[in-house]
């Protein structure tokens, strides 16, 4: 995989057998095979270190150098909008890495790195949790908590349920595939995709995109 250049390759197995035969009759080239094989083993090993690079890419944060919005135009003609997240790893990949899930990219070689993510413009759902404390006014198609619902006409509301106890908001949202942000939005109560809300403010934060970047990366190779 890394391209080590080891050209010795024998059986580890026979290493030991040819350990015992020495043993016996001290034959030089039976010495010669084993030290061959074990300083490849040495030199070889020494040659793995660059494997470390893959666990820090899932253990240290990488350093995040640009993040920024794309328009493309998808298979089907429609303009979609993406997330595009540059960074250096925490150290250097001695061979590319390259994976995609769920419209989600991640390439990465060397000391450079791109995550591409979907980036959604539409209007979603925040749904309450204690539903029962809630008036839902179908006109407005929302609900309201019952201390400012009180004063409300009677006849435009209904309490709420479950599925109709949310607020509506339409904004830049970005996937997520569990509680990384919060809060969190969803298209309607029935479907599992969740997202977070991606605010002037949170545009700003660095830190917020190292640990997307990090955690997308996750998720693309779990």
């Amino acid at each position: 995989f890394l391209g080590t250049g080891r050209t010795e390759d024998s059986d580890g197995r026979d290493t030991v057998l040819a350990y015992d035969d020495y043993l016996r009759d001290r034959a030089p080239e039976k010495r010669n095979f084993i030290l061959t094989h074990n300083e490849a083993d040495v030199l070889g090993l020494l040659k793995l270190l660059p494997l470390l690079s893959y666990r820090d890419f899932f253990h240290r944060p990488p350093q995040v150098t640009r993040a920024q919005a794309n328009y493309y135009d998808a298979y089907d003609g429609i303009r979609q909008q993406e997330l595009l997240i540059y960074f250096h790893p925490a150290t250097p990949l001695p061979k590319p890495i390259l994976g995609s899930r769920e419209g989600c990219l991640l390439k990465a070689d060397g000391n450079e790195g791109l995550v591409k993510v979907p980036l959604y413009e539409e209007e979603m759902k925040y749904f309450y949790a204690d539903y029962r404390n809630y008036w839902y006014f179908p006109a407005e198609d929302e609900a309201v908590h019952k201390s400012i619902a009180v004063y409300a006409d009677k006849t435009h509301r209904v309490p709420a349920t479950a599925e109709t106890c949310y607020t509506r908001k339409k904004s830049s949202f970005l996937p997520m595939w569990s509680a990384f942000c919060t809060p969190f939005f969803r298209r309607s109560y029935d479907d599992p995709a969740l997202f977070f809300e991606l605010t002037p403010e949170r545009k700003k934060d660095r830190a917020l995109f190292v640990r997307y970047a990090q955690y997308v990366c996750g998720h693309i190779l779990k």
